[in-house]
């Protein structure tokens, strides 16, 4: 009987690599970039004539064959002088329907074994998503390499796409009072904060306080520090991390006998869930800053769809022969599908890097949707 995982698909997640994998970093899943040799000059885009010996490994590449770990692999572009290398990654998660810590530990023996025989793979494990990241050079190479899993390995995978990691953050302010006390004989417990929760202005939580009298003794301030950093790892809005949020003590109780760090800590964890859904509450996208790199003839094209996307053009710059570089801020969630596109636009001449640049709010419209997938009120 197969065992089954859940596969997401990211294609159009590019980045540019210079140079050829290193086989001992891959095997021990991961991957380095070295430097990319030049072409002679004159080259021909074509895969034959890149360089001495890059025509009969592309080739080989092309063929389907598995190149070995002294092989230079990818997919080449031209530009003047120089050759770069483009890869793509493939967002992969093992879902629910693995049961057994076996499976699960067969599936990584699986993967590091492709890795292993194929440079051109790159793994990684993303902890937030608690998904697995491979990266492969194309949709058709992370095909094959769910095809392989299965006839090789008997591991059935299913395609789909994959989730964007988001955050929450408020934008009111609201003071709320957490009562934490249980007292039935004995040892109980007693903790009872009065707290402002107001946004930070910066992407950091912040904690302040402002108790004066001895309302609530010093040595429990960090045990309600403790309570609203747990609080912010799940946001009540649609459970993602939240940021840019500060918590400010102003008042509370203690009693002298049944006081103690976890009373105040659950006290303030009270506090924050009676003022979150109070604090109006949004949510933020992660942006990633592009570059892409086209030739002069498909500009229009490539401005047009970057603006479809929700990009904000930031620079452009003119690199020679031809080409320019055109700097972009642009939603994650609108560029799974950006390197397949740009293919398409450019007729496989341009390419693109990425990088994280920041967490900007969802606009209303698509805020919705975002929410109906995700959010916890309805659980």
């Amino acid at each position: 009987m197969n065992k089954h995982i859940i596969v997401s698909l990211l294609i159009g997640t590019s980045m540019l690599i210079t140079g050829c994998m290193s086989s001992s970093a891959l095997s021990s899943l991961g991957t380095q970039s070295q430097t990319t040799q030049n072409a002679p000059s004159g080259a021909s885009p074509n895969y034959a004539n890149i360089g001495a010996g890059l025509g009969k490994l592309l080739g080989s590449l092309l063929e389907g064959t598995t190149l070995n770990q002294k092989d230079i692999v990818g997919t080449w572009r031209y530009s003047g002088a120089n050759c770069v290398f483009e890869t793509e990654n493939l967002l992969m998660k093992a879902g629910g329907e693995i049961a057994a810590t076996k499976v699960e530990e067969k599936i990584n023996a699986s993967l590091a074994k492709i890795i292993k025989e194929s440079p051109c793979v790159e793994l990684r494990r993303n902890h937030e998503t608690k998904q697995l990241l491979i990266g492969g050079l194309s949709d058709t190479h992370l095909v094959y390499i769910a095809e392989k899993l299965k006839n090789t390995y008997d591991v059935s995978v299913i395609l789909g796409t994959p989730k964007i990691v988001y955050r929450e953050t408020i934008k009111g302010i609201n003071e709320a009072t957490g009562r934490y006390v249980k007292q039935s004989g004995g040892s109980g417990h007693f903790g009872v904060v009065v707290m402002r929760f107001e946004p930070s202005y910066e992407e950091e939580n912040k904690f302040a306080e402002e108790v004066f009298g001895g309302a609530v003794p010093k040595n429990f301030f960090p045990a309600v520090e403790k309570g609203f950093v747990e609080s912010t790892l799940q946001g009540l809005l649609a459970g993602f991390p939240v940021v840019g949020m500060k918590a400010t003590l102003l008042d509370g109780k203690y009693h002298p006998v049944d006081s103690d760090e976890l009373s105040f800590k659950m006290a303030a964890i009270l506090a924050y869930k009676e003022a979150y859904l109070k604090c109006k509450p949004t949510i933020l996208e992660p942006i990633m800053k592009i570059v892409v790199s086209v030739e002069n003839q498909f500009i229009g094209d490539i401005l047009s769809d970057l603006q479809l996307r929700r990009g904000r053009v930031l620079e452009m710059k003119e690199l020679g022969d031809d080409t320019q570089d055109i700097i972009a801020l642009v939603p994650e969630s609108e560029i799974l599908d950006y390197a397949t596109k740009l293919r398409l636009i450019t007729q496989g001449s341009g390419y693109f890097n990425r990088e994280f640049d920041s967490f900007q709010e969802v606009p209303q419209f698509l805020q919705e949707k975002v929410l109906k997938e995700n959010s916890l009120l309805n659980k």
